[in-house]
């Protein structure tokens, strides 16, 4: 791990950015592929192919809005970084935070596309 320090050992050094982008990244990459296994497979008889894949739109629908909604906070991310070269304490708390919520879109989308294709118009 790259760091730059002063030459006093009392004083605290600030590790390069580089290694949490590389954490973020791979949260990120998980999150997009457990949005992924969320999406059900159809249970199909012999010709019923097409009518259940249309029957599973509302999942294609949260999956997409999902998938989007993580990539904008990735590319936002990934941008705040780009000028960032070196992480203390702090900021590696707000970004534990950031990914922390950003877990909770793939439960969410799980629990909004059955509620929006099978559920009551209550749960709509």
């Amino acid at each position: 791990m790259e760091m730059d320090g002063p030459a006093d050992p009392g004083q605290r050094r600030t590790p390069s950015s580089v290694r949490v982008e590389a954490f973020s990244d791979a949260v990120f990459a998980i999150i997009i592929t457990l949005l992924g296994l969320e999406i059900g497979r159809p249970e199909v008889g012999h010709g019923d192919l097409g009518s259940e894949l249309l029957h599973q739109g509302p999942e294609y629908l949260t999956f997409a809005v999902s998938f989007l909604y993580i990539g904008v906070i990735w590319l936002n991310h990934h941008a705040l970084f780009a000028g960032i070269s070196r992480v203390d304490s702090g900021l590696n708390w707000i970004n534990l935070g950031i990914l922390g919520t950003s877990t909770l879109v793939p439960f969410s989308t799980g629990v909004l596309a059955p509620a929006l294709s099978e559920g009551t118009p209550a749960d709509q």
